[in-house]
């Protein structure tokens, strides 16, 4: 018995995302039913959340851009959008923390935020009780993401000697 605890408690340590992530899809999939009767609320809300998030994608992709233009990278292209670019070619290489550079990554991250919070708010205002959990904890895992890659960021631009260090 021993043995088989230490392994599950191993296999969760090891798939704790996943588990998490099939833990949100089924509280999702078992409160819809609860939609139906809220049905009202959220169509009225989806021109307010759907602006939100149109703003705050914006400033994310927008705060993309002048970031990598700041390093003399091309900003208007299809690879933008693309994580490997992102990775590779505009946070990836050494990075000139200029002034261009610091505030497209504060208007991303700004963008970044801001859509999780526009999320959260609209599951709040328009989504029935039951639905309301598993949505803030979606908003919740995307504003935790958005703080955990900025972190290192910021870090490595205010703090250069200690970031090539760890």
């Amino acid at each position: 018995m021993e043995k088989s605890s230490s392994r599950i408690k191993e296999y969760a340590k090891n798939h704790r995302f996943s588990l998490a992530l099939g833990a949100l899809a089924l509280s999702t999939v078992v409160s819809i039913p609860a939609f139906a009767s809220h049905e009202h609320a959220v169509v009225k809300a989806l021109p307010e959340v759907g602006v939100g998030l149109a703003v705050t994608e914006g400033m994310f992709v927008g705060g993309i851009g002048l970031m990598a233009a700041s390093q003399g990278k091309k900003a208007l292209t299809k690879e933008i959008f693309s994580k490997k670019y992102i990775k590779e070619e505009v946070l990836g290489k050494p990075v000139d923390a200029n002034w261009g550079f610091r505030a497209g990554l504060g208007i991303n991250s700004v963008g970044a935020l801001g859509s999780g919070l526009v999320v959260g708010i609209g599951a709040i205002e328009a989504l029935p009780p039951a639905m309301i959990v598993p949505s803030l904890a979606l908003a919740g895992l995307d504003i935790a993401a958005t703080v955990a890659i900025r972190y290192n960021i910021y870090k490595a631009i205010n703090h250069p000697d200690e970031a090539q260090h760890s």
